[in-house]
């Protein structure tokens, strides 16, 4: 990964705030939440970007079966 990606990974871009969170339109946040699937041909891991996303997912399913 260059510079510039590595900080569009570490600088969040809300020019919109949360409203798009909150009308579903995620892909405003493509910015920082990226999907690049597969495994980090370095690591044999998980892309930490996409390690992040799972937890936001999970997040959004606790919060709403918690109501």
């Amino acid at each position: 990964m260059g510079e510039k990606e590595w900080d569009s990974c570490l600088w969040i871009n809300f020019a919109e705030g949360t409203t798009p969170f909150f009308t579903l339109n995620w892909s405003k946040y493509v910015d920082f939440l990226t999907f690049h699937g597969g495994l980090d041909p370095l690591t044999r891991g998980l892309w930490l970007i996409d390690i992040a996303h799972h937890h936001l997912a999970i997040v959004i399913l606790f919060r709403i079966a918690g109501h």
